[in-house]
């Protein structure tokens, strides 16, 4: 009877438990392989109302330190932001006010003299990043997603809101820009890529890096190019204000009524073994 009833008892706090925590995998262990190019679209989300940058009663900054996902054996992370109530241990380098989590995204804002930027503390020596994105919109808005080395190496993905279709993959060896190195790509099917939600990651090997949308693979560069952005080992992203390159990405109007964020449902952070 004693064991019959401690048998019953743990059966009742093990479904109990089950049902207040929501478990979600962890990244893979991954080889050295590039990524499959299995498609993995999310549809478009629409948005009513103005958004307010975390400035008003019902939304404020949100706190760092928070809880973290379950790692992998390879020690990345998967972030899902519709069930965290802070960034974990990301680390907002400016304008922290206009970070927030709100309808179940992390939001990074840009308002006038304020680009936020975020970084991730950990170095990536190889691995992938994949991000789930909704990017800004209007021109002159940028949302990037930046590995970045101690040489000032850098390897991006950019995309500018007054070319709504299409988002830039770009690298530059420690910092200097040697020739055009920046290509184009879109979704497929295309769309706009301010008003729908998709991944988009970056994969670094110790040979190459390649970029992708929604797992399609539509970039690489090996170590074989003399630019090769070979120590581009930090994670950052944020929103920023392209106005002083007007020629390239247009120039932000404060004042046209349009909410100028990028919403980022979920980080993958995935360290290869």
């Amino acid at each position: 009877m004693i064991l019959d009833y401690f048998l019953t008892i743990l059966a009742l706090a093990t479904f109990t438990q089950g049902v207040a925590i929501t478990v979600h995998p962890a990244a893979d262990c991954k080889s050295n392989q590039p990524k499959k190019n299995t498609s993995d679209v999310y549809s478009s989300v629409a948005r009513a109302g103005d958004f307010d940058y975390g400035l008003s009663e019902n939304s404020s900054p949100i706190a760092e330190g928070g809880p973290i996902l379950p790692a992998s054996a390879c020690g990345g992370q998967y972030y899902d932001f519709s069930i965290m109530n802070d960034i974990g241990p990301f680390v907002v380098e400016n304008c922290a006010q206009n970070v927030i989590i709100a309808e179940s995204e992390l939001q990074l804002a840009l308002t006038p003299g304020c680009s936020p930027t975020v970084r991730y503390p950990n170095l990536l020596n190889k691995g992938i990043v994949e991000f789930v994105i909704k990017m800004g919109a209007g021109s002159g808005v940028v949302s990037a997603i930046v590995l970045y080395g101690p040489n000032s190496d850098e390897v991006d993905i950019e995309y500018v809101g007054k070319v709504p279709n299409t988002f830039q993959s770009m690298y530059f060896p420690q910092a200097q820009r040697r020739g055009q190195f920046e290509l184009y790509h879109t979704s497929n099917p295309e769309t706009d890529l301010s008003a729908t939600y998709h991944k988009y990651g970056i994969e670094k090997t110790e040979n190459a890096y390649r970029w992708y949308i929604d797992d399609q693979l539509v970039r690489t560069i090996d170590s074989s190019d003399p630019a090769f952005p070979g120590q581009a080992n930090t994670l950052k992203f944020g929103i920023w204000d392209g106005s002083g390159t007007a020629g390239w990405a247009g120039t932000v109007d404060y004042f046209n009524g349009q909410s100028k964020y990028m919403a980022i449902k979920s980080i993958n952070y995935a360290p290869y073994c």
